[in-house]
């Protein structure tokens, strides 16, 4: 781990953000006995808010001379149905998890219960994937 990478740890680590091959529960709603029960997750991929940005001027301008406004948007995902773009670590408001489906849950949300069995090669490779998708937007 670079001197970058182990001060991005820490600085995650004090918000409570888990680390990619974390494994985590989270609890939903079980149909079949209308039930909770925990579900387990592996940490791959850290989102935060979109904001889409502003429209360049002359292009805003050109959609008011002709008598429509128009917004930039991006569609909602995740528990609270908003904008999500894959970020750092240290900026992550959510993490997604992969296990029997995948799932976006609120950092807050995550219990952390142990970490996968993995060599540091195989986590450093998913890793790296993670970090290829920084500024994308979840569509």
């Amino acid at each position: 781990m670079s001197g970058d990478e182990e001060a991005e740890a820490v600085l995650a680590a004090l918000h409570g953000v888990p680390q990619i091959g974390d494994t985590f529960e989270y609890a939903f709603a079980y149909r079949s006995g209308h039930r909770e029960r925990p579900e387990r997750w592996r940490v791959s991929c850290f989102f935060k808010r979109y904001v889409p940005p502003p429209l360049p001027p002359d292009i805003a301008e050109l959609f008011e001379s002709i008598g429509m406004g128009f917004t930039p948007t991006a569609r909602g995902a995740g528990p609270d149905s908003v904008p999500l773009v894959v970020c750092r670590r240290e900026e992550a408001e959510y993490v997604e998890g992969v296990g029997t489906c995948g799932i976006i849950v609120r950092v807050s949300d995550v219990h952390v219960t142990g970490r996968v069995p993995w060599s540091e090669e195989l986590l450093a490779s998913v890793r790296h994937s993670a970090e290829v998708l920084i500024g994308e937007v979840l569509r």
